[in-house]
């Protein structure tokens, strides 16, 4: 046959193929317990470690952020992908127009679909075997049937790319089944060279053949779309090309000392023994070629019959036929890191040639009854070659993605759809890292020490504005005006506020405080609420800081009762929270206060509603008694909100 193709090159490929598929996924398999290790080895540090796979300057906020975190994501697959929205790192390589218009649409929230990422080249180098398929049995061996190729490729979409190649070959030939068919090849008929006539006698075709191919292919991935992973370590792909080929075939027709072989022992040898065994163990193919090693050398001398040297219409350089040719392949590649790749790929390239091993002829024909021998016909197929490689590739290019084929378009969907989760939605909005009451959206401090009392915008409370924060200050409301310690405590000169100096009223010595007539605030609680607001916090000091004033004073506290058993349960709660509040803050003593409750109507106006949620103060008279700590009027009602 035409098509007949080396089994040992083909068992060799494949074996390559097996070899190397294995060792790519023994590299790529990260075992539970590795990446268990890994991920806490990189967890513990907060920058990103160093990272092979990965475009690690494009993935910032990935290793930042709490769900879908970047070493999460690294510990099930890598590598991982980049993101399309995020104006600091996808500006780099979403430039240059139309592409830079798109994508300020589309991040301003004008445009659904975000630009196509400017990606890098590949270039690449590979080495692989190179056999002929024709009329003459390829030599079994890769040191004599060999190739190297160079590629140039760009992507132009997820799928599609164009790749530029150039493939350098060296195959050789020699058949092992004698043939009587030179009597129409010049080159061995005596017409180009009268010394060189095999006409009467069957020959042992051989052949050595030099080719350079230039050829434009398109390339489809099928590797990289996928739906259950973020990215593929390994891509299937088929490629279909057009392009030239330039040979020359060369065949070994004299000896060392210019005169033909004697091919009659060859002859006799494959007449003689026996046919048996397997393509590669046949023992009549093994006892021609021992023969034909024993009485050839290997120079190669004559040029074989070709467009070249036939006077044929074919374009040519020198010695060199040209081939309009077309090519189609396979092959597989593998993510070795972000910056090389490899492919493993097989291709055949259709000529439309049939001179490719110097050979085109059948055997020669006696007719009976004729003038004698006739040429043969011409063989049936034309010759093709196949060359499968190896290849090293490097891509190549600043400010631009990896190939195309290497990411997963699907991969922006499904990071819209992780980020339209209602619940992480809900859990991001009421977020409050610093646990003070305010989500993060509106704390305008993230990271108030924990505990401290805050104002509407989430800022520490500094009630005297001395520069200590309330939870810091041992004086929360220091008296304005006067210069304060290291603790916030103002130093106050002896007699300056609510000291009488006239000498004649108070306490006895002629100076002191008239706790009489000392005004006390109301506090104010919100609509079925019992905790404290922080804007109180003012009046309560206020409070503890007459009671420490007056140390035989008792305070009244009054807690404002409607609505039943609901009021009194809320009534209790709120001022049960306000005295609360003064003794953990300040100290003072519990049996300082005396609880009392009044009933009021039921209120008709907005105003008369807030007055009856107050708890007021006030200095108890001479002789003013009542219970500190009452119990709570009905311990199994849940009344009022604290918070």
């Amino acid at each position: 046959m035409k098509h007949s193709f080396s089994i040992k090159s083909l068992v060799v490929f494949t074996l390559l193929c097996l070899g190397l598929s294995a060792s790519a996924n023994a590299f790529y398999t990260i075992s539970p317990d590795s990446a268990s290790k890994e991920e806490k080895a990189v967890k513990s540090t907060a920058k990103v470690a160093r990272d092979n796979q990965n475009q690690t300057q494009y993935l910032t906020k990935d290793l930042q952020q709490k769900d879908f975190n970047l070493n999460d994501r690294k510990a099930v697959n890598r590598p991982q992908m980049p993101h399309y929205d995020l104006p600091a790192d996808s500006a780099v390589y979403m430039g240059g127009r139309p592409r830079s218009k798109q994508q300020d649409a589309f991040v301003n929230h004008k445009y659904y679909y975000p630009a196509k990422p400017k990606n890098q080249w590949e270039i690449g180098l590979g080495i692989g075997s190179f056999i002929v398929s024709g009329d003459v049995t390829p030599v079994a061996s890769p040191l004599r049937n060999y190739g190297a190729t160079f590629t140039i490729r760009k992507a132009f979409g997820y799928v599609f790319s164009l790749r530029g190649q150039y493939v350098f070959g060296h195959a050789e030939g020699l058949d092992y089944k004698p043939k009587a068919n030179s009597l129409r090849n010049p080159a061995l008929n005596g017409s180009i060279n009268p010394s060189i006539d095999y006409t009467d006698q069957s020959i042992l075709p051989n052949y050595k053949m030099l080719s350079h191919e230039a050829a434009l292919e398109g390339v489809f991935t099928f590797g990289n779309i996928k739906f259950h992973r973020e990215r593929n370590m390994v891509n299937l792909y088929a490629f279909l090309g057009v392009g030239a080929q330039f040979y020359k075939t060369m065949t070994n027709a004299l000896d060392a000392d210019g005169n033909m072989y004697n091919y009659s022992e060859a002859n006799r040898i494959y007449l003689n023994t026996t046919n048996s065994g397997t393509f590669l163990t046949n023992p009549k193919k093994k006892a021609v070629y021992s023969e034909l090693r024993n009485i050839m050398d290997k120079t190669y001398e004559t040029q074989a019959e070709s467009h070249t040297n036939t006077n044929q219409t074919r374009s040519q350089i020198k010695t060199y036929a040209m081939n309009p040719l077309y090519n189609i392949g396979f092959g597989l590649g593998f993510h070795v890191s972000k910056r090389v790749t490899l492919n493993i790929e097989s291709r055949v390239s259709i000529t439309g040639d049939d001179l490719l091993d110097g050979q085109r002829f059948q055997d020669d024909r006696k007719v009976i009854g004729g003038p004698g021998m006739i040429g043969g016909s011409l063989t049936r197929n034309f010759d093709t070659y196949y060359f499968n490689a190896v290849t090293v590739n490097i891509h190549l290019g600043k400010k631009a993605l990896e190939p195309l084929w290497w990411l997963n378009p699907m991969d922006f969907a499904y990071k819209k759809l992780g980020d339209m989760d209602p619940d992480r939605i809900i859990a991001e909005l009421l977020q409050d890292d610093d646990e003070d009451g305010i989500i993060n959206k509106l704390d305008k401090e993230p990271n108030t020490k924990l505990g401290c009392p805050v104002d509407a915008h989430g800022v520490a409370l500094d009630s005297d504005k001395d520069g200590i924060i309330d939870c810091d200050d041992k004086e929360p409301f220091s008296p304005p005006g006067f210069p304060i310690d290291a603790n916030g405590v103002a130093k106050v000169p002896c007699c300056a506020e609510g000291m009488k100096l006239d000498g004649g009223t108070g306490v006895s010595g002629g100076t002191g405080f008239d706790c009489s007539k000392v005004e006390l605030p109301s506090i104010y609680f919100g609509d079925d609420k019992y905790n404290v607001s922080p804007e109180y916090f003012a009046h309560l000091h206020e409070v503890a800081d007459k009671l420490q004033m007056c140390p035989d004073a008792k305070i009244v506290v009054t807690g404002m009762n409607v609505n039943g058993k609901y009021g009194e349960q809320l009534a209790w709660s709120r001022v049960n929270k306000a005295i609360d509040y003064m003794t953990t803050k300040y100290g003072v003593a519990r049996d300082r206060f005396i609880v009392k409750f009044v009933t009021e109507e039921k209120a008709t106006t907005p105003q008369q509603r807030m007055e009856q949620r107050r708890v007021e103060f006030r200095v108890a008279q001479d002789g003013e008694t009542g219970p500190s700590n009452p119990p709570a009027p009905h311990p199994g009602l849940q009344a009022g909100k604290d918070f």
